[in-house]
């Protein structure tokens, strides 16, 4: 099965496919003590239990460990709801690493234009105070943040935190080869770089959301997340209002 298909199978190959090519998974913190280091991270975009299965897999079957990237910021999931924050701290008690993932356009008034760059101080203050955040969530220190869909300018900048390492920051995008699954799409061809060992380093990201255990259309995907949302919905609101059923039954939705 192709290491490109977005399937569970083919994630566990591609990471074979790692190790056997004499690449060490690492993490942001030790790669400079090791030779042919390679960083696996994910971004946690849409679904929490999307990541608690990779994490799993890594874990118990590839015996490796990577970091995670949370959202404080969406209306995907609620990272402080006591269901999100036990899957949250379950990844970590595997030994994965928790980051925060910063998305820039929950904050209006930070504004662009070809002539002026956004204040840096001002980005700078809204992603400590989501790492502080989110450090209370996790009960750890958050010693890595990355973008969520970074903007030409957030590039540009090369954000410096002290003693919070940067995914975008030059290091990781120019001296490392980095290549990343988005929108259900590799970008390169994942399987020739890992095997051709032409680069020294390798900075991979996936989006633990669009694997599955079968080869599906990204189209696919995305309609079962939308509709099993309702799902979602119903057993919330069943939490919270007494005797659901009453007015509306599982079966009403389905």
């Amino acid at each position: 099965m192709p290491i490109t298909d977005f399937t569970y199978t083919g994630y566990l190959q591609l990471i074979n496919y790692i190790t056997d090519q004499g690449y060490n998974i690492t993490n942001y913190h030790e790669y400079q003590n090791i030779s042919n280091p390679c960083i696996l991270c994910h971004d946690i975009d849409f679904d929490v239990d999307k990541a608690l299965i990779l994490a799993k897999i890594e874990a118990e079957t590839l015996s490796v460990c990577s970091t995670y990237f949370i959202l404080i910021n969406t209306n995907f999931y609620n990272v402080f709801s006591n269901s999100i924050n036990n899957k949250i701290k379950e990844i970590i008690n595997m030994g994965h690493e928790i980051g925060l993932h910063f998305d820039e356009t929950c904050y209006q008034s930070l504004s662009y234009s070809e002539k002026n760059m956004y204040e840096s101080s001002k980005i700078l203050i809204y992603i400590k105070k989501e790492i502080s955040m989110l450090e209370q969530i996790i009960e750890k220190p958050v010693k890595t943040f990355s973008m969520h869909r970074p903007s030409k300018f957030i590039l540009d900048e090369n954000i410096v935190i002290p003693n919070v390492i940067n995914r975008y920051s030059k290091i990781f995008l120019n001296d490392f080869k980095y290549i990343s699954d988005s929108r259900h799409n590799w970008r390169e061809d994942a399987e020739s770089i890992v095997l051709s060992k032409k680069h020294e380093k390798l900075h991979i990201l996936t989006h633990p959301f669009w694997y599955t255990d079968k080869k599906e259309s990204c189209r696919i995907k995305l309609l079962r997340f939308i509709i099993n949302a309702r799902k979602d919905r119903y057993f919330e609101m069943s939490d919270n209002f007494r005797q659901l059923d009453e007015f509306v039954k599982l079966k009403d939705i389905e």
